[in-house]
């Protein structure tokens, strides 16, 4: 479900070549302390959380029940770290450390130096992803602070970095906000760039993608 918002006529973008994971982390761990991850590596795609030391937590089930714990950052190729303030991208390119992209409707002083620009856009427009799963019992996950346990046939349990809701809270979507402009001289219109904002609670499932 999209719905048309007014909001700023700018978006800020800067980028950096030839960087780590771990340095670009760094780079803005001050803009986004606590901010959503989202992580892909070869054994799986997952939710993690930025701390305001520049490393990602999970959440993972060991023989002592569900551990938030530091994640190994070697195997992930592509990360997506989130907030209502910024967005960090994050990619694996052959023969380099990686690429870093940094947006923003705000200007965030000089986080990446390698490029750096505006996006003028003509309006902006709400966007969610349904996640799949629904919450495991509130005993039977046993979750740590801030993490609540999803659970689906088809994907078993999946980690979220969001406190449990309310008991008729039962499906967490991920929003977004797409920027639309002008693509050629005829005036048509399309996404020129999307930026991932939070996790939230809903009570009833709504029309929706799936993530």
């Amino acid at each position: 479900m999209s719905e048309a918002v007014a909001t700023k006529t700018k978006l800020y973008r800067q980028s950096q070549q030839d960087i780590s994971l771990e340095d670009a982390l760094n780079q803005v761990q001050d803009l986004m302390p606590g901010a959503i991850a989202l992580l892909y590596s070869p054994e799986a795609c997952s939710f993690g959380r930025l701390e305001s030391d520049g490393r990602v937590t999970i959440c993972r089930n060991g023989e002592q029940g569900w551990q938030e714990q530091t994640l190994d950052l070697s195997p992930v190729f592509e990360v997506r770290v989130f907030n209502e303030r910024a967005e960090l991208r994050w990619l694996s390119i052959p023969g380099s450390k990686g690429k870093a992209v940094l947006i923003s409707e705000t200007e965030l002083g000089k986080k990446f130096a390698d490029d750096t620009g505006e996006l003028s856009y003509l309006k902006a427009a709400e966007q969610t992803y349904l996640l799949w799963g629904e919450p495991l019992n509130k005993v039977k996950q046993a979750a740590p602070a801030n993490w609540s346990i999803l659970s689906a046939a088809r994907i078993g349990t999946m980690p979220v970095p969001i406190a449990p809701g309310s008991n008729n809270q039962t499906i967490v979507e991920l929003r977004s906000r797409e920027y639309l402009g002008e693509i050629e001289p005829y005036g048509n219109v399309a996404v020129q760039e999307e930026r991932l904002m939070n996790l939230i609670w809903q009570t009833k499932q709504r029309e929706s993608n799936h993530e």
